[in-house]
C-alpha cells in the first residue's frame, strides 16, 4: 500500500521541519510527502528545499488550511492518505501500524488510533500505556463510530489515515470551513464506514499556550468558545441534511422495535452537547411524542445519561431567552424520572468540579439550571444515585483545542 504523507503550512518553518523530518522516519517510508505552502512568507520554501526530493513542495497563494488540503490531495498518488499538521510529530511505528490495520481489514476505509499530547519537547521514546497524556479513544463504547465523534471530537486529523477510494467518495474539504476541517472530513468519513481502530499511539499532538491565528472568531473569549462555534456551524448543517439513520448508534439495533425513537434521542442529545439548542429540542421533542406511556430501555438511559456531559454554558445559565427558551423546553416535555435521572446525573462532575475550584456561584447556577430543567424530584434523584455512563473518563472537556 502506497502512503501520501500531506502537509499543509504556513509561516511555521520551523515545527514544519520537525513534522518533515518524522514523516522521513517512518519503520514504513511514505510512497510521498507533499507539503503545501499556503503563501508563506517566512523560510519555509527554502526549508523544504533542503530536504531534496524526498519531499515535495506545492505552493499556492494563501487560501487557508482546506484549499491547501485540496490542492495537495490533488497532487497526491498513494493508494492511502494522511494528513500531518505542520506542528506534530508521527511516531516512528505510525505508519506501519495504519497501513497493517488496513492491509488485515479490507472493508474499513480509514483505520484510526490514540495521541499523546506534549509541550516542549517530544517524547523521548515510545510512551507508556499509562501516560496520562496519552488520549484515549471510547473504543469501549459500542455505538458507531460516527455517533461518537459526533459525541466528541476525539480523532485530530494526524490520527487517522483514509484509503483514496473513500476521500474520493466523501469529497473535498470545506474550503469556507476555516476551522474544524478534520471533525467534517472524518464525519463524513465516518458516517459512511465504521474504520478500524489502531490500539497504539500514531500521533503526538503538540499544544500550544496561546490560540492559533484565526481560531479566535469575533466575539469568543478564548479558544474554548471559539472552538464551540466551528463546531456548532458543522452540526446546524448536519441538522439540516443528515438522514435520521445517521443518527442511530447502532450498526445492528438490538433494540429494533425502538430503532426510530432511539435514534431521535441521539440525534437530540449530539445536537444538545453541540449547543444546537433549537435543533435539539426539537428532536428530543419528537423523541418523547414518539416514547408515549413507555418505559426507556437500557440503551435509552445510557444516551440520556451523556447529554449533559460536556459543560453548561453560560448561555444556559443566565436569564436571556435562549437560557429560558432551553429550561422550559426540556421541562415541558414532562420526562419520566428514568430519563431525569439519566439527564442530571451526568452533569453531577460538572458541579463537583466547580465546588472544587471554589466556583460555588457556577456550582449553585448549574443546581439552579437542573432544577428549572427537570424538577426537584428528578434533580434530587439523579444527583444523589451513580450514572455509571456519566462516570466514564474518557470523554473530553473540550475538543479539537490543540
Amino acid at each position: 500500500m502506497k502512503v501520501t504523507v500531506l502537509i499543509p503550512t504556513r509561516n511555521r518553518a520551523l515545527l514544519l521541519k520537525a513534522a518533515i523530518q518524522s514523516a522521513l522516519g517512518q519503520s514504513l517510508p511514505p510512497h510521498e510527502i507533499i507539503v503545501v505552502d499556503d503563501g508563506s512568507d517566512d523560510d519555509t520554501a527554502s526549508m523544504i528545499a533542503g530536504f531534496g526530493p524526498s519531499v515535495r513542495a506545492v505552493s499556492q497563494p494563501k487560501g487557508g488550511k482546506s484549499k491547501a488540503l485540496n490542492t495537495g490531495y490533488a497532487h497526491a498518488a498513494g493508494d492511502a492518505v494522511i494528513v500531518l499538521d505542520d506542528d506534530d510529530l508521527l511516531p516512528p511505528l505510525a505508519l506501519e501500524r495504519h497501513v497493517a490495520a488496513l492491509l488485515r481489514s479490507p472493508q474499513a476505509d480509514f483505520s484510526y488510533g490514540r495521541f499523546l499530547m506534549f509541550h516542549g519537547e517530544p517524547p523521548a521514546q515510545a510512551p507508556d500505556r499509562s501516560d496520562p497524556r496519552i488520549h484515549p479513544v471510547p473504543s469501549d463504547d459500542p455505538r458507531r463510530t460516527v455517533v461518537k465523534l459526533m459525541e466528541a471530537a476525539f480523532l485530530p486529523n494526524p490520527t487517522w489515515m483514509a484509503r483514496r477510494a473513500a476521500l474520493d467518495a466523501a469529497g473535498p474539504y470545506d474550503e469556507q470551513r476555516h476551522r474544524s476541517q478534520d471533525l467534517d472530513m472524518i464525519l463524513r468519513l465516518a458516517r459512511r464506514n465504521e474504520g478500524i481502530f489502531v490500539d497504539e499511539v500514531v500521533l503526538y499532538q503538540r499544544q500550544h499556550g496561546g490560540a492559533r491565528p484565526g481560531v479566535l472568531a469575533s466575539g469568543t473569549p478564548d479558544v474554548g468558545s471559539a472552538w464551540d462555534l466551528h463546531h456548532k456551524a458543522i452540526f446546524q448543517q448536519i441538522a439540516r441534511t443528515w438522514r435520521l439513520e445517521d443518527f442511530h448508534p447502532y450498526v445492528h439495533p438490538p433494540f429494533l422495535p425502538h430503532a426510530e425513537r432511539t435514534a431521535w434521542l441521539q440525534k437530540g442529545v449530539i445536537l444538545f452537547n453541540r449547543k444546537c439548542y433549537p435543533e435539539a429540542l426539537g428532536a428530543l421533542a419528537t423523541y418523547r411524542r414518539l416514547l408515549g406511556g413507555d418505559r426507556p430501555d437500557a440503551a435509552e438511559i445510557y444516551i440520556a445519561s451523556r447529554m449533559l456531559l460536556r459543560e453548561v454554558g453560560p448561555e444556559l445559565l443566565n436569564g436571556d431567552a435562549l437560557g429560558s427558551l432551553v429550561r422550559s423546553g426540556l421541562r415541558g416535555e414532562r420526562w419520566c424520572i428514568e430519563l431525569r435521572k439519566a439527564f442530571v446525573g451526568s452533569a453531577r462532575w460538572q458541579i463537583r468540579t466547580a465546588l472544587r475550584a471554589g466556583d460555588v456561584r457556577l456550582a449553585v447556577g448549574l443546581v439552579r439550571f437542573l432544577l428549572d430543567a427537570f424538577g426537584p424530584l428528578g434533580t434530587a434523584v439523579g444527583m444523589l444515585l451513580k450514572q455509571a455512563a456519566a462516570e466514564r473518563p474518557y470523554v473530553p472537556v473540550q475538543d479539537g483545542t490543540a
